[in-house]
């Protein structure tokens, strides 16, 4: 799901405020799931493989959120300057994550 918001003004500087979440899930199952492996670790004298069972719980942890600010403005000089911000809220879906920001600028000029 994608949530924007653009305004626009009559000297052209824009401003962009948008929010991606994840959608809730009509199906429960689609967040649940585990992988079980099956791995070599040593060969017995006789050649026998010894393996280790291992197994990973797949489904999140926590539900990812992303917030998102930008902005230009055309300069009379020439070029363009624009700023944004992102954060991120529980990244790569992990609950215990702490909240990543960037932020962002940059001058463009077109020659």
């Amino acid at each position: 799901m994608t949530l924007e918001s653009v305004a626009r003004t009559n000297n052209n500087p824009t401003a962009k405020l948008s929010a991606i979440g994840a959608c809730e899930r009509a199906f429960t199952s689609w967040w649940a799931g585990r992988a079980r492996f099956s791995i070599p670790i040593a060969r017995t004298v006789t050649g026998e493989v010894v393996r280790e069972r291992i197994a990973s719980n797949l489904a999140p942890s926590g539900r990812e959120v992303d917030l998102s600010a930008r902005w230009r403005q055309r300069l009379d000089m020439g070029g363009e300057l624009r700023l944004g911000a992102h954060l991120g809220i529980e990244p790569g879906h992990r609950a215990d994550a702490g909240p990543d920001l960037n932020l962002l600028a940059g001058y463009r000029l077109t020659l």
